[in-house]
């Protein structure tokens, strides 16, 4: 199965590019900005990517625990970026993320249908987490 999926606003627009069509042309996916202006706030992204049904990939904290309901409600599927990753410069988020995506994409889509939020470990595996934003102890990758 082939997901889309569409990366937050904190996460460098040039560095999603870079993934989506230098290093993996088989990842279908998209900048929020590239359907959204800049700045636009948190519950009109999560409105977005529901109706699209697209999986977010965000490393803004304040998605994963403030809008941890929204998100839930809405059924959105959301991967959540390793703790660090916003504090990195941009030279190694990119080591990480060229480094990583093949198995973070393939992990993800072997997980069941039922998922909806996952944390990406620092090493390139998931974990589970709970509406609270919290990681569960199952799948530690």
């Amino acid at each position: 199965m082939s997901y889309h999926y569409c990366f937050d606003e904190n996460i460098n627009k040039h560095l999603v590019n870079l993934l989506l069509h230098l290093r993996h042309p088989s990842v279908t996916g998209s900048h929020i900005t590239d359907h959204l202006a800049p700045g636009t706030l948190d519950p009109a992204v999560i409105s977005f990517i529901s109706e699209n049904e697209w999986i977010l990939v965000s490393g803004d904290p304040k998605m994963r625990k403030d809008h941890a309901d929204a998100l839930s409600q809405n059924k959105i599927r959301a991967l959540f970026m390793p703790e660090p990753f916003m504090m990195w410069t941009g030279r190694k988020q990119s080591i990480w993320l060229l480094t990583n995506w093949d198995k973070i994409q393939e992990r993800v889509e072997a997980e069941r249908e039922d998922w909806q939020h996952l944390r990406i470990t620092e090493k390139g595996g998931i974990r589970p987490m709970d509406k609270l934003g919290t990681t569960g102890a199952a799948g530690a990758q």
